[in-house]
């Protein structure tokens, strides 16, 4: 027992402090001729009361839409895939051939790019409804950003 706590003891001092490196973290515009959507699901508990929420910008920053909806008790994940799912249909019905999708949940995002993955069974008819949109003949890139720059989507959200 003595051994052991003073290995902890030393491990502990002589174990070197890891430096963190600042990064900045903020949204950026899409590339001409792209729309970027950002999007953002919202639940109080999980689950419970949900909502979402997200925004459609050009090239030059400039909103062009955004929506918010209520969605009743649902999960915080169902939440994040319903708020794609409607962005997705909006950019669809207005339109747009070129699209940059960014969700802050990784989870959500691995879902529905990679088919490989294991989802919640729940999930399943939702997430092959946001497949199916991402499948449409536009040009299409999803990726992640970090909840402190979606700011815009998240307050819609709420």
């Amino acid at each position: 027992m003595a051994t052991s706590l003073m290995y902890s003891i030393v491990y502990t001092i002589e174990r070197p402090v890891q430096e963190r490196i600042p990064q900045l973290i903020r949204w950026t515009v899409p590339p001409d001729p792209y729309i970027r959507l950002n999007t953002d699901g919202s639940a109080i508990g999980n689950p419970w009361l949900a909502s979402a929420g997200g925004i459609l910008c050009d090239s030059s920053g400039g909103w062009f839409f955004g929506f918010s909806s209520n969605l009743g008790i649902i999960t915080n994940n169902m939440a994040e895939l319903a708020a794609l799912w409607q962005g997705l249909l909006l950019a669809w019905d207005l339109g747009f051939k070129f699209i940059q999708i960014e969700l802050d949940s990784s989870t959500v995002l691995s879902w529905l790019t990679n088919r490989h993955a294991l989802y919640p069974p729940d999930m399943m008819s939702l997430i092959y409804d946001c497949r199916s949109l991402m499948e449409q003949e536009w040009e299409m890139q999803a990726g992640h950003i970090y909840r402190e720059a979606n700011g815009c989507a998240d307050a819609l959200a709420k």
